[in-house]
């Protein structure tokens, strides 16, 4: 399960490994403008109202604030490792 608070509704599952994926504004923007192909500020607006979504909802729904890493087993930063390396400590984690 991603996304939608799936750390808060599955938190008691034994076997259940919360990650949080994140990054800097600066790589967010780039990846969104990269991948719907618009502009800086059309990808910065549509992070900022996607955050500000997400935020709404999961306080909403869990009562915690979004993005909290005390509410993850894992943390990872894809700005910085990058995607591919994000993905391949996750399948380590579960392959291994």
């Amino acid at each position: 399960m991603i996304g939608r608070g799936a750390d808060h509704i599955l938190k008691e599952l034994p076997n259940c490994l919360n990650i949080f994926i994140h990054a800097d504004l600066v790589f967010r923007i780039k990846r969104v403008m990269e991948y719907d192909h618009i502009s800086t500020e059309e990808a910065k607006k549509h992070i900022m109202s996607q955050d500000k979504t997400r935020t709404f909802h999961y306080q909403y729904y869990t009562e915690n604030k979004w993005g909290n890493s005390k509410n993850y087993h894992l943390c990872l930063d894809s700005g910085m490792l990058g995607i591919e390396k994000c993905v391949s400590i996750i399948e380590d984690i579960y392959l291994n």
